[in-house]
């Protein structure tokens, strides 16, 4: 991660999450967890590995706590 530098843009592979607008963020340990944004509201669920450089998509299986 040493190659990140403030400011600079950065090239990662994978999907392409440009354009997403007010999506919520998270780091864990190295990989940076990017949920829901957009144009339209979505729930799709994605996770950049800081060490690789490279989006992926993570499939979530949602339960409903109601009754």
């Amino acid at each position: 991660m040493s190659a990140l530098k403030s400011g600079k843009p950065i090239c990662t592979t994978g999907k392409n999450l440009a354009g997403l607008w007010r999506p919520s963020f998270v780091k864990v340990n190295h990989q940076l967890f990017v949920f829901g944004g957009g144009g339209n509201v979505t729930d799709n669920l994605h996770a950049l590995d800081l060490y690789t450089m490279r989006w992926d998509a993570v499939q979530v299986r949602f339960i409903s706590l109601l009754h």
